[in-house]
């Protein structure tokens, strides 16, 4: 447990050095549990996330982090924060893979720009209809429930024609546009 916090203490530390070029900050974040978050399904979720990211923002740099917090990618970008993180929150909430990751923003601040912020619920729980944050505080279901479905997801994720996903990416990225 204690690497992951010192990963997380890197990631904010990173986080808190680019804030003061005056830009806004993407960091993206597998939502995995348990301990082993550095495996084949978050490098498979967070490769596709990121190919969406890259497609979407106008980046100014990159950075991706290997760390016992499990794949991270940091952005830099010129873009207002509000657009930023609405356009995360589409992703987040529409792509296949959006609810197993984190999309955080943020802008002259370490407090990210947070779902509420912007009218939009707390996330549900991956596995009932109640908050994630409520069914974590509780550990009202195990790891290995919460890992199974995130292993599931990934499997049928990748079993969907190309032509459907690159459909649904262009679709979904097209949306992201008109606004």
């Amino acid at each position: 447990m204690m690497n992951i916090l010192e990963a997380r203490d890197k990631r904010v530390a990173l986080i808190e050095k680019l804030l003061k070029d005056n830009v806004t900050v993407i960091s993206l974040r597998c939502n995995y549990p348990g301990r082993d978050k550095n495996n084949s399904y978050t490098q498979k979720v967070i490769s596709v996330i990121n190919d969406v990211i890259v497609n979407k923002f106008s980046i100014i740099s990159t950075k991706y982090i290997s760390s016992s917090e499990g794949p991270v990618y940091i952005y830099t970008l010129g873009e207002r924060p509000d657009k930023v993180k609405l356009h995360a929150l589409e992703i987040e909430n529409n792509h296949f893979l959006g609810r197993l990751v984190d999309i955080d923003v943020y802008y002259q601040s370490l407090k990210s720009l947070s779902r509420n912020d912007f009218s939009e619920k707390s996330r549900q729980c991956f596995l009932c209809d109640d908050y994630a944050h409520n069914c974590i505080v509780t550990k009202r279901h195990s790891q290995y429930e919460l890992s199974m479905y995130f292993h599931q997801l990934v499997d049928r994720f990748e079993k969907l024609p190309i032509e459907i996903i690159e459909y649904t990416n262009q679709a979904m990225l097209y949306e992201l546009f008109i606004e």
